[in-house]
């Protein structure tokens, strides 16, 4: 007797359902571009500050939607310890690109091979709010400061005057 076998298919979920970070939501993010979809997941982490923050909500397209350049925001596999990062793109020599997170202490994350990266970063969401400022054309001047090692010395100023003007309203 012939019985068939069911077809795959990705179902929807809520995102507090599970949780899974590192090399395996790496693996998952991968093989779900992979199939030309795009995905959400939360950030974690500080190394896109100001424009990305812990526990936004981001979509990525598949790079074969949206070609990776110079100022985009990409999720890439880390060559060096095989986790997930979502960091911009610097810089670009034939087949790499040079990424650098917009907080980073860390001089860049090295040239990263096409093959490495996953896709693009199309959507920020913040308290059920779409954030697009560092995703637009102000991109290029993001990636020139923080190629320049400008970027983090401003993030910092910045939190500096929020916090002073905090005090003074108080």
């Amino acid at each position: 007797m012939y019985s068939e076998k069911p077809k795959p298919s990705i179902n929807k979920i809520t995102l507090n359902q599970f949780s899974v970070s590192g090399i395996d939501l790496g693996q998952i993010i991968q093989d779900v571009l992979a199939k030309d979809m795009p995905i959400r997941f939360k950030a974690t982490g500080n190394s896109m500050y100001p424009f990305i923050r812990d526990g936004d909500l981001l979509t990525i397209t598949p790079k074969f939607q949206i070609k990776p350049k110079i100022g985009k925001v990409v999720a890439f596999i880390n060559p060096g310890n095989q986790s997930l990062l979502i960091h911009r793109i610097i810089a670009k020599k034939s087949s790499s690109f040079l990424i650098r997170g917009d907080n980073s202490y860390q001089k860049t994350d090295g040239w990263v091979h096409i093959s490495l990266i996953l896709g693009c970063v199309t959507g920020i969401e913040r308290n059920n709010q779409k954030i697009r400022f560092g995703l637009g054309i102000e991109r290029f001047v993001l990636a020139f400061l923080s190629k320049h090692n400008l970027l983090k010395r401003l993030i910092q100023r910045f939190k500096i005057l929020l916090r002073f003007k905090y005090q003074v309203q108080q």
